[in-house]
């Protein structure tokens, strides 16, 4: 319970930056993707028993906020995952290069998946071709922010209810 509750605050305040401060960083076509490197985090870390909710919640969020048609994040982060899960028995995640080219990876399934449905969902094909042409680029983005976000979701994943809550020692003199 504790993981899901800070993951959820986790995912509200990544969404919160990515759509307000972040929106034009560091341009308008491509933007940081904190979720993504969570889901791929969560995919390395995590069992499915505990990872599942936090990523359809982190799909609602991201669904909820996006232009898109509703479940395309929820079905692109369940992909990601389970594929993560597949092959976690024959992958590094640890180095900084793994780590890198782990996100990277994530990151561009994540575009491809959500191009493929909109395309099989019959909207334009425009959509689906920008969204495959900018692949390349995003994932090199979210694969730099990532490698700076993974110590700190891993720090942040070991969080104590108790540690953050705990009262602070009473100097008197």
């Amino acid at each position: 319970m504790r993981l899901f509750i800070l993951y959820i605050i986790y995912g509200i305040v990544a969404i919160t930056v990515e759509s307000t401060w972040l929106a034009g960083l560091p341009t308008a076509r491509y933007q940081f993707d904190f979720l993504i490197i969570a889901v791929a985090y969560l995919g390395f870390s995590q069992e499915w028993r505990r990872a599942v909710p936090i990523i359809v919640v982190f799909g609602i969020l991201y669904d909820a906020v996006s232009a898109g048609p509703f479940g395309v994040a929820i079905c692109s982060y369940l992909v990601i995952y389970a594929l993560i899960r597949l092959i976690i028995t024959k992958i590094t995640y640890q180095s900084l290069v793994a780590r890198f080219g782990w996100i990277a990876i994530a990151s561009a399934l994540d575009k491809a998946l959500t191009a493929l449905l909109l395309f099989m969902w019959g909207y334009p094909i425009g959509i689906s071709e920008m969204m495959v042409t900018r692949i390349p680029l995003q994932a090199l983005i979210d694969s730099c922010v990532g490698l700076l976000f993974v110590p700190f979701l891993a720090w942040y994943s070991e969080l104590r209810w108790e540690t953050l809550f705990r009262p602070k020692k009473i100097v008197i003199k």
